[in-house]
């Protein structure tokens, strides 16, 4: 394979993910707000609510459909149910919102496998993790952006004008994802097997993941509420600011990272890094510490995807791997869903205690996981 190949496809998709998550990102976090003012606010939360619990089913079957779409139809078929979720609110009518939002949870899971497949199949053993990790920075800086743009014009323009905006954006990255070259799919058509979600070797990172997503998804929650009760709402976007700068760099350093020393180890690192954060985060109400506990929580939030991919690719065949790809991201549904129930039904400080268990039980699963051997999943 031409070596330059992986580099423009691990690009294209990155590229990809910057437009498509510049515009999603922002439409979903400012869905709750501008539904709320419209009096449509549990329309808002089923719309959440639907679009998780979608992702976390079409998680488990994606390996299995992927093969026969292809994937540059994967991601691109995902690409467009992204856009059909922002248009909806353009349109404004709330049976076409709901059913948006179960087909881009659906969309949602093709692009993310299809996605991580692609860069998996263009990047050697040595330039996985960084890859990965180039990825996922793409995605948090367009998120970063996305909802910043979104929140200057919030107020100057209409909602259905903002929402045409964030559908623009969104169409914008399918040209890039269009462009990806083909590369040799690994995936072989097999039996789907539902118990490669519950495999020792996926279930023994599974702590690690939920605490990493359940951490990223209290920043539009309890994060919010906490900074709003200690020191007013104009430092809840410097905080969420300071959070999404933290993941991106944390991305790109930790996948470069985990290219060239042990990946448990590092692993091991950053929950420590992790735990220290959380701690600090809820329980100082001074704003020094506050923003050093983002800081740190940001660097343990970036390690989830790159790290336990790159494990993933240790431990499972090439053909296998695709599941362990399905598995990574039921994992993560059910960690959002259950930030999005605690910050519902908990006090913010109380609504971090299952991130806070999950960080704790994580040492456990990585000592364990790190004592495996290198073979395949039966």
């Amino acid at each position: 394979m031409n070596k330059l190949i992986p580099n423009k496809n691990v690009s294209l998709v990155s590229m990809g993910f910057f437009l498509l998550f510049f515009g999603f990102t922002a439409a979903q976090h400012y869905l709750l707000p501008l539904f709320k003012l419209q009096g449509q606010e549990n329309t808002a939360f089923i719309s959440l609510l639907l679009i998780y619990f979608a992702f976390f089913g079409a998680g488990i079957f994606a390996p299995k459909i992927i093969p026969s779409l292809g994937l540059k139809a994967s991601i691109v078929i995902g690409a467009f149910s992204y856009a059909f979720f922002a248009l909806s609110v353009v349109l404004g009518m709330q049976f076409i919102t709901l059913t948006a939002s179960i087909t881009v949870g659906v969309g949602a899971a093709l692009l993310w496998v299809s996605g991580g497949q692609i860069i998996q199949n263009s990047s050697s053993e040595k330039e996985l993790g960084y890859n990965l990790g180039f990825q996922y920075a793409s995605f948090l800086f367009g998120s970063l952006l996305g909802t910043t743009f979104g929140g200057f014009f919030i107020e100057a323009f209409s909602l259905q004008k903002l929402y045409a905006w964030f559908t623009v954006a969104i169409l914008c990255s399918i040209p890039f994802f269009l462009k990806i070259q083909f590369v040799e799919s690994k995936i072989e058509k097999r039996t789907f097997k539902l118990s490669y979600i519950f495999d020792k070797k996926l279930v023994l990172l599974f702590p690690i993941i939920f605490a990493a997503y359940f951490l990223s998804a209290q920043t539009f929650t309890a994060i919010n509420l906490l900074v709003l009760n200690l020191f007013g709402i104009k430092y809840v976007a410097i905080i969420a600011i300071l959070l999404r700068i933290s993941t991106i760099i944390g991305a790109l350093v930790v996948g470069a990272i985990t290219d060239k020393f042990k990946k448990e180890s590092t692993l091991i690192i950053l929950i420590f890094i992790g735990l220290a954060g959380t701690l600090v985060f809820i329980g100082s109400p001074n704003l020094t510490l506050i923003m050093t506990g983002t800081i740190f929580m940001g660097l343990f939030i970036s390690a989830a995807y790159p790290v336990c991919l790159s494990l993933f690719k240790d431990k499972t065949s090439a053909n296998e791997y695709a599941y362990a790809l399905g598995a990574f991201h039921v994992y993560t549904t059910i960690a959002v869903l259950a930030a999005i129930f605690s910050a519902r039904y908990l006090n913010p400080t109380m609504s971090f205690l299952p991130g806070i268990a999950s960080l704790l039980i994580s040492f456990g699963g990585v000592f364990f996981f790190s004592k495996l051997k290198t073979h395949k999943i039966n």
